[in-house]
């Protein structure tokens, strides 16, 4: 769901509402643009702090920006980390606590895996998967990471140029690797489904 879908939603929710009783100040456009969402808060190893995102739409650019933020549980001050970063989710502790990890979109990339100090600067890559990274997890001792990426088939490769087009198209190509067992050989609309690999890297990270 797109920005300016969540504004055209919103509008219409205003507008059904004019009848009723007004019980507080109507709902401006300048309050829907101010809106902040929370995504999932995730405990630190020690319980002494929260990693949150915070959502905020883009307008201008019809998108959704995400902050990466830190909250001390006790004396609830809240500090930013991350910000800037395009797509930025998938916020995950290390096993240390000193730092946290979450996949985001820089310099025009796919979609990788970074890792930023608890005490904050510049996020630091720890993925190199070619094409981008769609979910994650760490080992127990924290040393290795596990993450799934499309792998080189045509289809993917069609999917990923179509993705990078902004939009979706059929592909001409329809040979695929078998799919796996349980999987649909085809979707819906007749196309092979771009195939993945879970991939796992060593890190230098503390334990």
């Amino acid at each position: 769901m797109t920005a300016r879908t969540v504004l055209l939603a919103s509008l219409v929710a205003l507008l059904t509402g004019l009848g009723a009783p007004a019980q507080a100040a109507p709902l401006t456009l300048r309050d829907l643009r101010a809106l902040v969402r929370f995504g999932t808060p995730h405990f630190s190893p020690d319980g002494a702090r929260i990693a949150v995102r915070t959502i905020r739409a883009d307008f201008i650019h019809d998108r959704w920006d995400s902050t990466l933020r830190v909250i001390r549980v006790a004396g609830d001050s809240m500090h930013t980390l991350v910000r800037g970063m395009r797509d930025l989710h998938a916020v995950r502790w290390t096993r240390s606590g000193h730092s946290i990890a979450f996949i985001a979109a820089a310099n025009g990339q796919p979609p990788q895996v970074y890792e930023v100090p608890l005490a904050g600067g510049t996020p630091r890559l720890i993925s190199d998967a070619p094409n981008g990274v769609e979910q994650f997890s760490f080992s127990p001792d924290g040393r290795t990471l596990a993450y799934v990426t499309a792998d080189n088939s045509p289809i993917s490769a069609a999917a990923r140029r179509a993705r990078a087009a902004g939009g979706s198209r059929r592909w001409r190509r329809a040979r695929a690797p078998p799919p796996a067992p349980g999987l649909p050989s085809r979707t819906p609309c007749g196309l092979a489904p771009p195939t993945r690999t879970v991939s796992s890297t060593r890190l230098l990270l503390p334990p």
